[in-house]
């Protein structure tokens, strides 16, 4: 039997459930400080200590709304830990059989390690398995040793892609790790 990391998570009181309109102030604490952390040397200081809450907020207000779409927080205690947003690829349409795609996946630094990144992920997989989908890929910036690390804990590997972003005026190369479902 494979640890999904659910029941320690569980035993921690960590709760994965449909995020709502009131979570947002959370979850945008929890997006923002996690970008601090994990794209500090990656992004200026500039961009990154430039990032508001109340932007991200407005931003949330609208992403929520979106069909097609799912998102589901970490909850304990009250206090909203991290979130993972997930469904159909945007990038990958014309596959015969496109991915769903996670497209963020964020645990406040304070609460890393504890289980919350594992559940969100978990319940993420497990959901996109349900609707259908055999496989799944996530983006992440290439020099994110963060994140590649926990994506390759939860079985994703590099599948050779990669793409230029841009975010607050700044360009960087993301990659694309892929897994089955």
């Amino acid at each position: 039997m494979v640890n999904d990391g659910l029941a320690s998570a569980q035993c921690r009181g960590i709760i994965v459930r449909q995020m709502r309109a009131s979570d947002i102030p959370g979850v945008a604490r929890a997006h923002i400080a996690a970008w601090r952390v994990a794209f500090r040397g990656i992004l200026s200081d500039r961009t990154l200590d430039g990032l508001r809450v109340e932007h991200f907020e407005g931003a949330w207000q609208e992403i929520i709304q979106r069909e097609n779409r799912t998102n589901l927080v970490a909850e304990q205690g009250g206090e909203i830990l991290g979130y993972v947003a997930f469904g159909p690829t945007h990038d990958l349409q014309d596959d015969a059989r496109p991915p769903g795609e996670i497209y963020g996946i964020y645990v406040h630094p304070d609460h890393w390690r504890v289980g919350a990144g594992r559940s969100l992920m978990s319940q993420a997989l497990k959901q996109l398995r349900g609707q259908g989908f055999t496989r799944v890929i996530v983006w992440t910036m290439a020099g994110n040793a963060i994140s590649r690390g926990f994506y390759e804990k939860n079985r994703f590997v590099l599948d050779g892609g990669e793409r230029t972003s841009e975010r607050g005026g700044e360009r960087f190369q993301e990659l694309v790790f892929t897994r089955a479902l």
